[in-house]
């Protein structure tokens, strides 16, 4: 279950990237930071992520 932290922790990774990246060479209103449409935009693909890598980690760590 190594993969599944694996690809929880690129995952979150690379969502970070896209909303940094968005914010910087955008200025789109949903890359802003815990703004309102953040939440709606951003949000899930963060939630999804760091559940996918505390499963992995969870899994690796009860071995």
């Amino acid at each position: 279950m190594n993969t599944m932290l694996w690809s929880g922790v690129i995952g979150f990774t690379i969502a970070i990237s896209l909303n940094t990246i968005t914010l910087a060479a955008f200025d789109s209103s949903t890359a802003e930071f815990f703004s309102p449409n953040w939440w709606s935009a951003w949000f899930p693909a963060y939630a999804v992520w760091i559940v996918l890598a505390i499963t992995g980690l969870g899994l690796k760590l009860s071995r």
